[in-house]
């Protein structure tokens, strides 16, 4: 019996992995954005960009200076299809630019540094924040808004 469900085990795993790596790369036609990756991929992008400033002790500029931080030289190198930086280019996620910590108005604790670019079937849509902490700041948890909501939201500003 315990053969029996070990390797039933075994069977379920090796068609997960063949499912989950089937996806990788493949084409993203049809994929459910809002649903399936877009809360992930808001938050790894805030995270992206706090990096950046740690690394350069500048804000990023542009979607290209991201993706040679990570050591891409330009956008045919990223394999996965799924990933944010695409997403980015594809104008699925929006991102504010040229963000400087410390300079942002004291009057908010959070800050909307990523998001989608249109919201999801429900009406709402996930953004990216940052916590600003004196004059740093850190990626903070995303959250899903409603167009509201989104609205009244405060957004970091672009340093001049």
């Amino acid at each position: 019996m315990r053969k029996q469900i070990v390797g039933m085990q075994l069977v379920f795993a090796l068609s997960a992995a063949t499912v989950v790596s089937g996806c990788r790369g493949s084409s993203t036609e049809g994929t459910d954005w809002h649903g399936n990756f877009a809360k992930g991929h808001v938050q790894n992008l805030a995270i992206e960009y706090s990096g950046f400033i740690a690394t350069h002790n500048k804000p990023p500029t542009s979607l290209e200076e991201l993706i040679k931080n990570r050591g891409y030289s330009d956008f045919s190198e990223i394999k996965d299809a799924f990933h944010p930086f695409l997403g980015v280019r594809d104008g699925r996620y929006i991102v504010i630019w040229n963000v400087e910590p410390g300079k942002q108005d004291p009057s908010s604790e959070y800050y909307i540094l990523a998001y989608e670019a249109k919201p999801g079937p429900n009406g709402k849509r996930w953004v990216g924040r940052i916590k600003q902490v004196g004059p740093q700041w850190t990626s903070a948890d995303p959250v899903e808004l409603t167009e509201e909501e989104f609205q009244k939201a405060p957004k970091v500003k672009p340093s001049s």
